[in-house]
């Protein structure tokens, strides 16, 4: 096998065509071209050009993520299931997201402090849902744990969920007068079990809205 030409691409100058015997094999980005030092009318053998596919697919993968990524903060389950949907490899996956934490692209713990913050501040929800959000986005049950109660040292729970029962119970009772009071109670008891509190504390806080 022999590199035939490597061929600057016309829609992204950043990328090289690679021909070998005379056929298309494969699309490498400039800088990996370099560093393979790869060059036409090189010899290569049929293991190195599978090493080439895989630096290509690993290169590609990463770019990938990292675009993902640039959007907002990912965990790394996050990123792991978006490049499952675009086909890529295990290993390449692995190594995408090996690299990603390497460079501090990726840190659950930083997601989860600032994930806990960040709801507490925008839509205060229980201690207990912030955990179990934070499992769904694929955050280790110990790295939740201490997030979310690292997130409640300086916040008072029983005074969320008063503010909460409150602005509540105040919308219901402006927009929904023709329904009695005791659909609105249920009402608020379902809003406040959404937000993850227990029943113990929804019926101690309702105390003050119902008689």
């Amino acid at each position: 096998m022999r590199i035939t030409s490597i061929e600057n691409q016309k829609r992204n100058q950043s990328r090289r065509s690679v021909f070998i015997d005379g056929k298309y094999a494969l699309s490498l980005s400039a800088n990996l071209v370099d560093v393979l030092k790869l060059n036409a009318n090189d010899s290569i053998s049929k293991n190195n050009f599978e090493k080439i596919s895989v630096a290509s697919e690993l290169e590609k993968a990463f770019s990938r993520a990292l675009k993902f990524r640039s959007i907002r903060h990912r965990t790394a389950t996050e990123i792991k299931n978006y490049l499952l949907k675009k086909k890529y490899s295990d290993l390449t996956i692995e190594k995408t997201i090996v690299k990603l934490q390497k460079l501090n692209f990726i840190d659950d713990k930083e997601y989860a402090r600032m994930f806990c913050a960040d709801r507490l501040h925008l839509k205060p929800i229980s201690q207990k849902a912030l955990v179990l959000l934070l499992q769904k986005k694929g955050v280790n049950r110990l790295i939740a744990e201490d997030a979310a109660q690292s997130a409640y040292i300086n916040v008072d729970e029983d005074k969320i969920i008063y503010e909460l029962a409150s602005k509540k119970f105040n919308q219901m009772t402006s927009s929904l007068k023709s329904i009695n009071p005791e659909k609105q109670k249920k009402r608020l008891i379902n809003y406040l079990l959404s937000r993850g509190f227990s029943t113990e504390k929804i019926f101690q806080t309702i105390k003050n809205f119902y008689k």
